[in-house]
């Protein structure tokens, strides 16, 4: 594995990072809350400009401090050892993982369809008691009103 690409390639990336990160405004707001004063426009611009070489500079130290331990783990570590993914198919190596969070959830789903046929159940005896009341109540009246209702 080489160095040099990859370390291209991060220092683009953080200087875009710092680019988006390291704006006039958020340099403004930290200058004025550290020292409760207002930089000229020419001013910020310089520090805007040194916040960004310094943040770029720190980011890609310390990224590339990590780039060379893991080439160096690359390199001491054996060709033919077997990685994390065993078979190399990440959907199956994972599956063993996943399966538990998934039968967690059944659980917790198998759960909520308990409760909600329990709640259900119970509405069905109120909609029937509700039901026997109306039987017991009604003496007719209704049925011959809307007869009549009909008829004229």
């Amino acid at each position: 594995m080489e160095r040099e690409p990859l370390i291209s390639l991060i220092e683009k990336i953080v200087k875009r990072l710092a680019s988006e990160i390291v704006t006039p405004k958020y340099v403004k707001r930290a200058v004025y809350g550290a020292t409760a004063h207002k930089l000229p426009a020419d001013k910020m611009e310089r520090v805007v400009r040194e916040s960004s070489e310094e943040f770029e500079r720190a980011v890609i130290a310390k990224v590339e401090a990590k780039v060379d331990r893991l080439i160096e783990i690359i390199r001491d570590s054996d060709p033919n050892a077997q990685g994390w993914r065993p078979s190399g198919i990440p959907r199956k190596d994972i599956s063993g993982h996943a399966r538990l969070a998934l039968l967690e959830h059944v659980k917790r789903l198998e759960e909520i369809k308990k409760n909600r046929l329990d709640e259900l159940e119970e509405k069905k005896a109120y909609v029937n008691r509700l039901k026997e009341q109306i039987k017991e109540l009604d003496d007719g009246s209704f049925s011959i009103l809307t007869a009549n209702t009909v008829q004229n």
